[in-house]
């Protein structure tokens, strides 16, 4: 189940919980990120009852992108007890998994 992510539940649905998390950070008007939201929903319905997987709109709320240190977008972040474990870039993980230049 792909959660939607706002400021008010990041809290509870990510730090809180008690499942691994991976957090898409997208935004509308984004090409690459909605490349990617495919990929995102096909996770999301594989990881049930294992992880969350949540989106999260910066263009909702920018400010706290740039506190959770989102610098471009997509950025995919993992959270395990409430602390980030990895942060990729979408262009990095295009390069990395897809041999992509």
């Amino acid at each position: 189940m792909l959660i939607q992510l706002t400021e008010d539940n990041f809290e509870t649905e990510v730090l809180r919980s008690d499942k691994p998390v991976m957090v898409d950070y997208w935004s509308q008007q984004c090409g690459q990120c909605k490349m990617i939201s495919r990929i995102v929903e096909q996770i999301a319905e594989e990881m049930v009852g294992v992880a969350k997987v949540g989106m999260f709109d910066v263009g909702s709320n920018i400010n706290f992108a740039v506190r959770q240190k989102v610098s471009s977008l997509p950025t995919l972040q993992f959270y395990r007890g409430g602390k980030v474990g990895k942060h990729h870039h979408w262009c990095n993980v295009q390069r990395q998994y897809f041999g992509a230049p």
